[in-house]
C-alpha cells in the first residue's frame, strides 16, 4: 500500500511539473519507470545527471535500492523497463515498440550474437515508440500519460469500466451461429460508447462488412480494445483518449440485427473474454 501511494504521489508531481508547475526556460525532463532494485546511481550513468541531482529532484534516497514501479524525472528521453516472456524476442520487442533492432540492443549493450531468454529484462525507448504510432512527436502531457498507462499496465492495476449501459445480447464464445469474438450490449441508437479504459486510438474508420464502422483503442503493450456497428465515430487515429471518454455513437452498421456496441478484449492479438476483465455489474 505505501509503495502505490509512493507511486501515485510521484506521478502527481510528474503531471504537475508537465504542466503549470514547469518553468517556461526548464529543459524538459522525461520519466522512468523503475524495476526493483534499482538506484540513484544506476539512473546517473543513464542519463548522465549527478546522482545527487537525481535524488533531490525526486526525493528519494541517494544510496538505497529502489522499489518497482515508481515514476522519477530526468532530462532523458522517456524509458521504459519490459520483463521478456516465453517466445519473446529481441527482434520481436522491437517491432512491438516500434523501434529498430540496433536502437534496442545499442540502449541494453547487447549484441548480434546476444541471447533472449524468459525474465530478461531490457529498456525501451517509449516515447520514440509512440511517436512513430502517432506519426508526431509527443508533448509533455502525451508522455506523461502514456508512461501513466504503462505504468499501472505494470503493477497490474489497469482497470476497465463498461462502455455504456444495456443488456447483454451475446456473450463471448460459443453460440449458436458459430463463435463469437466478442461482447454484444444492446442499447439505444445514437448511445455514446465509452473507452473501457485510457489509450490511443489505432483504428478509426470503416473495418469491414462484419464490424461496419469501428474503433480499437490500445492500453498497453499487449492489451488492445474494439468497438464496433457504430453509426458514427467521435474519435480519429492517433487520438488519446481517456477511460469513459465517448469513441462514437451506438448503430447498425456492418452485420447487426439490431442496434448494439460489439466490444472485444485483444491480448497479444487473440480475443479473450470482455467479462474478465469488466467490473462484474454494469
Amino acid at each position: 500500500m505505501f509503495m502505490k501511494k509512493y507511486w501515485i504521489l510521484l506521478l502527481a508531481l510528474a503531471l504537475c511539473w508537465s504542466g503549470f508547475c514547469r518553468p517556461a526556460a526548464a529543459e524538459p525532463l522525461s520519466l522512468y519507470i523503475t524495476a526493483a532494485g534499482d538506484t540513484v546511481e544506476d539512473l546517473s550513468r543513464l542519463s548522465g545527471v549527478e546522482a545527487s541531482l537525481l535524488a533531490a529532484m525526486n526525493n528519494v534516497p541517494a544510496e538505497e535500492s529502489l522499489p518497482g514501479g515508481v515514476l522519477l524525472r530526468l532530462p532523458e528521453q522517456p524509458l521504459f523497463r519490459v520483463e521478456l516472456q516465453a517466445g519473446d524476442t529481441f527482434w520481436s520487442i522491437a517491432q512491438d515498440f516500434h523501434i529498430s533492432l540496433e536502437q534496442l540492443l545499442s540502449l541494453n549493450d547487447l549484441t548480434e550474437q546476444s541471447i533472449a531468454y524468459p525474465g530478461q529484462s531490457l529498456l525501451i525507448p517509449l516515447g520514440e515508440e509512440i511517436s512513430a504510432v502517432s506519426g508526431s512527436a509527443l508533448t509533455m502531457e502525451e508522455e506523461t500519460a502514456w508512461v501513466a498507462m504503462a505504468l499501472a499496465s505494470r503493477l497490474g492495476e489497469v482497470s476497465f469500466a463498461w462502455p455504456l449501459s444495456g443488456v447483454i445480447t451475446s456473450p463471448f464464445g460459443n453460440r449458436s451461429r458459430g463463435w463469437h469474438s466478442g461482447l454484444d450490449i444492446a442499447a439505444d441508437r445514437g448511445t455514446p460508447i465509452g473507452a473501457v479504459a485510457a489509450g490511443q486510438v489505432i483504428e478509426a474508420g470503416w473495418k469491414n462488412d462484419a464490424y461496419g464502422y469501428a474503433v480499437m483503442v490500445r492500453h498497453d503493450r499487449r492489451l488492445v480494445t474494439l468497438y464496433a456497428h457504430c453509426d458514427q465515430l467521435l474519435v480519429e487515429e492517433g487520438q488519446w483518449v481517456t477511460q469513459g471518454e465517448a469513441l462514437g455513437l451506438v448503430g447498425l452498421t456492418g452485420n447487426t440485427t439490431g442496434p448494439h456496441v460489439h466490444l472485444e478484449v485483444r491480448l497479444n492479438g487473440e480475443c479473450v473474454d470482455p467479462l474478465e476483465y469488466l467490473p462484474q455489474q454494469l
